[in-house]
Formats: structure tokens, C-alpha cells, sequence
């Protein structure tokens, strides 16, 4: 579940600040998160996987189709499978019929296929029951796994009520039936399979059902409001992952910026439950921001602080930055740069970008090592050789009006 590797605990701390600050400065949205989950997706998964299993028992009984025995009728399963797989049965008529051409036919069911009858089948009957649906005929056919030959007609039985099923002829079965149905036949009691719900288990299905289909704006989207049913929501999809493996939780179109402030902010909001002064340490917490909410930064966390905070609280705000940005929003006596001698009067608060990263962050030049390689060859070239269309051409990408003049009235000594 992919949520910017937010802990549980990280998660709780996001929606707790979203009762008392908004973040909508920063785009966020008034619902949160978003829950995904494309049921159509677990629906031919699920079919895939019994698919394997027919075709995996099939593959290692010993018993075969014997025509005067007329111990069952492949043909009628044939034409069942080509309504509902779309398989050329013709074709395998001429070529005889045996375990193992069944085997390789529900193999040869394709992804896009199996898509196209999940679709079908879930705009004729609710997706939760389909699934649960589907899960009993999946345990049946898990329990001949463990089985001899005895109940080869009876799992052909089941075959014939499994494609009736998948080809919505048998939509109005329900897994209460499908495994009666299945008791029915076997007569005794050596084949056992697994319940897979009981009533509280079906409860929380249920109530998880009505939860996304009350709170979905588009189809496979619904929306999470509070910590309580994001924790709500993903205990019933963890608990039956055997039913769901499509579901995804995600903040609401979260960017790396928007990620950043998020964390920072939630955390800081924890910090101040109780009337305690504190004292708050922050490594580089503009590193992800555009340049706009980076020089933005120092502002919004002093009146988001401001906020939060009890009026006679005292709070100390520690910050360790590489941006001009937060040095030009910060007076000299609050700042400590380390392996700097600046002359004793010098400020950077209201200072320019260039004067910033000239003392502040002592930079030799405020462009980049690869432009000043090339200006400087360009000069050398223009010296050496007078202009040439090469020169010209990259004087005409310098976007420095006053370097690009200076370059262009240049000339050879």
C-alpha cells in the first residue's frame, strides 16, 4: 500500500492536523486521502487462479473421458466453455477430447478476456458477492487437490456449475448454494472445504462495502475522511487479501513539496499538547520545496506555530538551511554560519539573492561551473580569433542581458 511510506502512526499524526490547521495553501485537498480498488481486477484474478487450479487436477488424475462409459458429457462442457471462454470447440472435437486438452483450454484464457467477463458479471450482480462467490467455488476446487479419482465426476459437476456461473447463467447462485450444491453431489463426508467468511467476517465485509460505494465519487475511487476509517478500511482489506490484492491507499495527489510540509507540520502539531514550552529542531525542512514556498518557508511556519501554540508557550525554532530564501528572512543575532568571518555590521535580512550566496553562503560565483566554463571560452576564443558564427551562437543563450552585451562588443586584441 503505497502512502509515501507513511507509518501508521505518521498517519494518525496528518489527520489530526487537518481537525486544526488548513492546508489548503498548499493544495491539499478537503478529503485527504483517496481509497482505489478495482473489484472488476480481483474478479479475473480470481478466476485465473481456479482456472489454474481445473487445470492443474486435471492435468494429474488418472481417470479419463470414456465415451461408453458416459460417465460425463464433454461435449455440453465444451459448449459451455466456447459461450463463455470463446474457445473454437471444433477444432477440438476433430482432435479428440482428453483431461489434457481441457487443462490447456482453461490455461489458454487470456488477461484481457478474463477482464471482459468480470466486467459482465459485475454489472448483473454486486462485486462483494461475486467475489465471495467466486472464493467457494476457489476452496472447492482446492479440496480435490487432496482427493483420488472417486470424485472425478463430481469436480466435473462442479466445472459445469463453475462456467455457468462465469457465463452469468447461474448468476442468481450464491456461495451458500454453490456449496450445498457441492455437498449434494459427493454423498459423503472425506472432502471438506474451508468457510471463507463467517457472520462477524461477513459484517465487516458488508459494512466495508456500503462504506465505499457511500463515500466513491468515480468508479474504483472513494474518498477517506478521518484516521478512524482509513484504519477501518484497510484491517478488512489486510484481513481478506485472499478476496482483495487491487486496493490501494493514497494521500490525495500528494507532491514531494506538499509530502514535505505534510510531515513537518503534522509533527511539529504533535509536539504541542501541552502548555510545556518547546523547543523544535528542523534539518533542511525546505529541501523539497518550489523556490516560491521556499521563500515562503520561514513566514508560514511562524504563523502556523503561532496557530497551534498556547499563548504564554515560549517556543525555539533551531534551523539548519542551504537556502537564501530562509537567510534573508532571518536578522544577523539569529544566525550562525558556519565557517564564515563576515565583517562585524554585515546583515543578509532583506537581502538580495546574489548578496546571499555571495557572503552568506560564500560562493565564488552565482552561476553554474559549466555556463562560466563556456563564457570563459568564449572570451578566449573572440581574443584569439575574433567572432566567429560558433561564438555568436552561444553568446546568443546567455540569459544575462548585461554579460551577453558586454561578450557581443567584444573584440580580438
Amino acid at each position: 500500500m503505497a502512502r509515501k511510506d507513511f507509518s501508521n502512526g505518521q498517519i494518525n499524526l496528518c489527520f489530526n492536523l487537518f481537525k486544526k490547521y488548513n492546508m489548503t495553501r498548499y493544495g491539499m485537498k478537503d478529503v485527504p486521502m483517496k481509497g482505489r480498488f478495482y473489484p472488476q481486477d480481483d474478479i479475473a484474478k480470481k478466476i485465473n487462479k481456479i482456472n489454474n487450479n481445473i487445470s492443474n487436477y486435471l492435468e494429474i488424475t488418472r481417470v479419463d473421458y470414456d465415451k461408453d462409459k458416459g460417465e460425463f458429457d464433454y461435449i455440453l462442457l465444451l459448449n459451455e466453455l466456447e459461450e463463455c471462454f470463446g474457445i473454437d470447440k471444433y477444432n477440438i472435437i476433430d482432435n479428440g477430447i482428453n483431461n489434457k486438452v481441457l487443462a490447456s483450454l482453461f490455461l489458454s484464457v487470456k488477461n484481457d478476456k478474463l477482464k471482459n467477463i468480470s466486467e459482465k458479471i459485475i454489472l448483473k450482480k454486486d462485486y462483494l458477492d461475486v467475489l465471495l462467490d467466486l472464493d467457494a467455488f476457489y476452496s472447492i476446487f482446492i479440496s480435490f487437490s487432496n482427493s483420488n479419482d472417486k470424485h472425478y465426476s463430481v469436480f466435473f459437476r462442479m466445472i459445469e456449475n463453475y462456467v455457468r456461473y462465469i457465463n452469468t447463467d447461474y448468476i442468481n447462485l450464491d456461495r451458500f448454494m454453490i456449496i450445498d450444491k457441492f455437498y449434494d453431489m459427493i454423498k459423503i463426508d472425506d472432502l471438506n472445504i474451508y468457510e471463507a467468511v463467517n457472520d462477524n467476517d461477513l459484517y465487516e465485509l458488508t459494512q466495508a462495502y456500503y462504506f465505499i460505494n457511500k463515500n466513491s465519487e468515480s468508479r474504483g475511487e472513494f474518498n477517506i475522511s478521518s484516521y478512524q476509517e482509513f484504519i477501518g478500511i484497510q484491517e478488512v482489506f489486510t484481513k481478506f487479501s485472499n478476496l482483495f490484492s487491487s486496493f490501494d491507499i493514497k494521500w490525495n495527489g500528494i507532491s514531494s513539496g506538499q509530502y514535505s510540509m505534510l510531515t513537518l507540520f503534522s509533527r511539529i502539531n504533535s509536539e504541542f499538547n501541552s502548555n510545556n514550552d518547546v523547543i523544535i529542531i528542523i534539518d533542511e525542512g525546505e529541501v523539497n520545496l518550489h523556490p516560491e514556498w521556499q521563500r515562503t518557508y520561514i513566514s508560514d511556519l511562524i504563523d502556523f506555530i503561532m496557530s497551534i501554540k498556547e499563548e504564554k508557550q515560549q517556543v525555539k525554532l533551531i534551523l539548519t538551511s542551504h537556502s537564501p530564501f530562509v537567510l534573508s528572512d532571518l536578522p544577523m543575532p539569529s544566525i550562525n554560519i558556519v565557517g564564515s568571518d563576515f565583517e562585524d555590521g554585515t546583515s543578509l535580512f532583506g537581502a538580495n539573492i546574489y548578496d546571499i550566496y555571495n557572503k552568506g553562503f560564500m560562493l565564488e560565483k552565482t552561476v553554474g561551473q559549466f555556463s562560466y566554463g563556456k563564457i570563459e571560452e568564449i572570451i578566449k576564443s573572440i581574443k584569439n580569433n575574433g567572432h566567429n558564427p560558433e561564438t555568436d551562437k552561444l553568446i546568443s543563450l546567455i540569459g544575462d542581458k548585461f554579460i551577453k552585451d558586454i561578450l557581443s562588443n567584444l573584440d580580438s586584441d
